[in-house]
């Protein structure tokens, strides 16, 4: 709640969805390659957070991880590449916030794995632009953006 409420006061929202798009279109998961687990057997799919922008009405969907459950996010990648690709949406965002475990060997354990999807993350996906920012040393937000 704290996201929409803050995108909202930005001054630069018309307006913002949680799980739904802004057009009539549906997205059927049957339609994503290697989808797989439960978002592969759902039938209609929808981003976890629509805006539309005021200026020239472009929307931005976005799919939001917080794991590192490798399946899951890889999904929800290839979800944000078929709402650009289909015109769900004028751009497509996968937003990942990681918070590492405070015990030093669960950090170390953690930060490796998170290494590990990151860089399959990026050689998978040429086509996306990737930012990663490190905002503590047990918080990492990474954004991957269509063009």
């Amino acid at each position: 709640m704290e996201l929409v409420d803050r995108v909202s006061r930005s001054g630069k929202i018309c307006a913002v969805r949680t799980n739904g798009h802004f057009s009539d279109k549906k997205v059927k998961a049957s339609e994503i390659d290697g989808l797989s687990g439960r978002k592969s057997e759902a039938v209609h799919l929808s981003p976890d957070i629509s805006i539309r922008l005021k200026t020239g009405g472009r929307i931005i969907s976005s799919e939001i991880k917080t794991g590192l459950a490798p399946k899951e996010i890889f999904n929800d990648m290839e979800i944000v590449k078929h709402y650009r690709k289909t015109g769900v949406s004028n751009q497509a965002e996968f937003i990942w916030v990681v918070l590492l475990p405070d015990g030093e060997v669960e950090r170390r354990s953690s930060a490796k794995s998170f290494e590990k999807i990151y860089l399959r993350m990026q050689k998978d996906n040429p086509d996306l632009s990737f930012v990663r920012r490190e905002i503590t040393s047990w918080l990492v937000l990474v954004v991957a953006v269509t063009a």
